[in-house]
């Protein structure tokens, strides 16, 4: 007889396999169709028009600005990493007061 938490692990699995699947096989048909451009062949007509992203990208070019900009914005990114890591070694090792550690513990919960 199968539990309740096998059939439930056993369909976890399947999803977790078509996941898999359904990704790999995306990426596969993104290489094709790159692999295709790249070659001067031309994919069929139905792939061109979800892969046209490549043509694009090709076109653009970039300068210092954007360079500068994705920085900056990587930059930005990060911060509120580094502080909630901060904030997590203060509650844990410093030797503050339990309204202290609360309270900076609420600021890190808000952010």
């Amino acid at each position: 007889m199968i539990t309740n938490k096998t059939s439930q692990s056993i369909l976890g699995m399947a999803f977790v396999g078509l996941v898999i699947s359904s990704l790999a096989g995306i990426a596969w048909l993104a290489v094709l169709v790159d692999e295709l451009a790249e070659s001067g062949r031309t994919a069929p007509s139905f792939m061109q028009a979800y892969f046209f992203y490549g043509q694009i990208l090709q076109n653009s070019t970039g300068n210092e600005f954007t360079g500068e900009a994705t920085a900056l914005l990587f930059g930005a990114s990060t911060v509120p990493v580094v502080l909630d890591l901060i904030a997590r070694t203060i509650t844990r090792d410093a030797p503050l007061g339990e309204r202290v550690k609360g309270f900076i513990r609420r600021i890190n919960s808000v952010q």
